[in-house]
C-alpha cells in the first residue's frame, strides 16, 4: 500500500491504514527529527525536548498531513508531510514564525509600498522571513542525506544493474542509449533496471527509502 493510498484510507476510518503509514514515514520521521535535534540542540535542550519526543511528535504531524492531504492534487504524501513536521517540531521547541505581528500593527503592515521600479507590494510581503532561509538550509540538508543514502543503495547493486541505474538516472540517458553502451536491446536495458529498482527496494536501507527508490523520483537525486 501506498502512502497516497494509505491516507486515503485513514481519512475514510481505516485503522489498519493508520499503522501501515506509521511504519512506512517512521524512517523519514526520523530523519528529520535527528537533523532537527543537531542543527537545534540548544534550543531543544532548552525545551526538554528530546529526539524521541520529536519522533512522538511525529506521529501527531503524520494524522494532520493525512487530515489536510489532497491526494488530487498530485503531491507525494512525503513531500506534503514535511511542512507538518516543520510546525510540530516548532511547536514542540516553543518556536513561533518570525511574521507573528501584534494586531495593532496589522494596519501599517498592510500598507502598499513600492520597492522599486518593477517591484511592490504590503510592507508585510516585503519583510524578510528568516524561517524560510532556515528551512531551506534544513531541506538542503534533507536532500543531501536523501542522495546519500540512495547512492548507497545504488553501490549495493551488482556492477550491471549499478551501471544501468547510474545511466539512466543520473547520467540522463534513454533505453536505448542505455542498452546501446551496455550492449544489449533496449527493452532487456528496461528491464535491467526495474530489475535494479526492484532489488534496491528489497535492500533495508531500501526499505526506508522505498517511496523514492521509484523511476519518477530517483532523477534528480
Amino acid at each position: 500500500m501506498t502512502n497516497e493510498e494509505a491516507a486515503k484510507r485513514i481519512k475514510q476510518g481505516d485503522k489498519a491504514a493508520e499503522v501501515t503509514l506509521w511504519q512506512n514515514v517512521l524512517g523519514i520521521i526520523r530523519i528529520y527529527a535527528y537533523r532537527w535535534c543537531r542543527a537545534k540542540a540548544v534550543l531543544c535542550a532548552r525545551a526538554g525536548v528530546t529526539l524521541e519526543d520529536l519522533i512522538q511528535e511525529g506521529y501527531f504531524a503524520m494524522l494532520e498531513a493525512v487530515s489536510a492531504y489532497d491526494e488530487t492534487k498530485g503531491y507525494m504524501f512525503n513531500t506534503y508531510i514535511k511542512y507538518h513536521l516543520h510546525n510540530a517540531f516548532r511547536g514542540a521547541c516553543g518556536v513561533r514564525t518570525s511574521r507573528r505581528v501584534i494586531l495593532n500593527e496589522a494596519a501599517s503592515l498592510d500598507r502598499q509600498i513600492k520597492d522599486s521600479e518593477d517591484e511592490k507590494g504590503t510592507l508585510y510581503e516585503l519583510i524578510p522571513d528568516k524561517h524560510n532561509s532556515i528551512e531551506e538550509a534544513e531541506e538542503r540538508l534533507y536532500m543531501e542525506q536523501l542522495r546519500a543514502d540512495v547512492r548507497a543503495c545504488v553501490e549495493e547493486l551488482p556492477e550491471g544493474e549499478r551501471m544501468a541505474v547510474n545511466y539512466y538516472f543520473y547520467q540522463g540517458y534513454n533505453y536505448a542509449q542505455m542498452a546501446a553502451v551496455l550492449g544489449c536491446k533496449p527493452a532487456k536495458g528496461r528491464g535491467i533496471v526495474n530489475n535494479a529498482v526492484r532489488s534496491m527496494s528489497r535492500t533495508e536501507r531500501g526499505k526506508r527509502l522505498s517511496q523514492y527508490i521509484e523511476h519518477k523520483n530517483l532523477k534528480g537525486l
